[in-house]
C-alpha cells in the first residue's frame, strides 16, 4: 500500500471544519475471512491504522468523526452459506439448481420472498452482529468523541455505501449528521 504524505497550508475556520469517515475498520477485513491482504491488491488494510490513529490527534479539527461498520445478521442475504434460504430468479444467471452450486463470490440474482429481485455477490459469512468480526481493529484509537454507523444490517441488502443500501431504499443514518 502506497500513501503519500502532502503538507497543506490551509487555514480553516471552525465554521468550515470537516469531517472524517473511518470505513469498516474490523477485524473481518483486517485479520478475518475478508482480510484485504488475501485480496488480488495483496494490501494489507492494518497499515493504514497508524496514519489514521495519526490523524485522530488532530481530533478538534473535524466537526464530527464517523466510524462505519458492516453489520450483518446471521441471515444476511448476500451470505454464500444462506443462499439456500433465498430462491433464485428464474430469469437470472442461475436457476434453482444452480445456485445450490454458486461458489464465493459468484453474482447471483436472488429474490427474497417479499421484495423484488436483485443480483448479490455471494460473500464468505463476515461482519456478523457483536461477533469477534465486526468488531473494529484494536490497535484503531476509538478514545475521542465519535458517531458509529452500521450498514448492512438489513438482511434483504446489502450495503456498500455508507449512506445508503444497495437497494437506495434505507438510509444508514449519515446523511442527518
Amino acid at each position: 500500500m502506497i500513501i503519500e504524505t502532502i503538507e497543506l497550508n490551509v487555514t480553516i475556520s471552525k465554521k468550515d471544519r470537516i469531517a472524517l469517515i473511518i470505513i469498516d475498520l474490523q477485524n473481518d477485513f483486517i485479520c478475518g475471512n475478508l482480510a484485504t491482504k488475501n485480496s488480488s491488491s495483496k494490501q494489507d488494510a492494518v497499515e493504514i491504522i497508524p496514519k489514521i490513529n495519526s490523524l485522530l490527534l488532530y481530533s478538534d479539527f473535524f466537526k464530527r468523526i464517523v466510524i462505519t461498520k458492516d453489520w450483518h445478521p446471521k441471515n444476511h442475504i448476500s451470505f454464500h452459506s444462506n443462499r439456500h434460504i433465498y430462491s433464485s430468479f428464474n430469469g437470472g444467471r442461475f436457476n434453482k439448481i444452480k445456485i445450490e452450486k454458486a461458489k464465493l463470490f459468484d453474482c447471483a440474482t436472488l429474490k427474497f420472498p417479499e421484495t423484488t429481485t436483485f443480483s448479490s455477490i455471494l460473500w464468505p459469512d463476515h461482519c456478523i452482529q457483536n461477533s469477534y468480526g465486526a468488531e473494529l481493529h484494536k490497535d484503531l484509537n476509538t478514545n475521542y468523541p465519535h458517531t458509529i454507523i452500521h450498514k448492512g444490517s438489513n438482511p434483504k441488502s446489502d450495503s456498500y455505501s455508507a449512506f445508503w443500501d444497495n437497494n437506495g431504499e434505507n438510509d444508514t443514518g449519515l446523511n442527518n449528521l
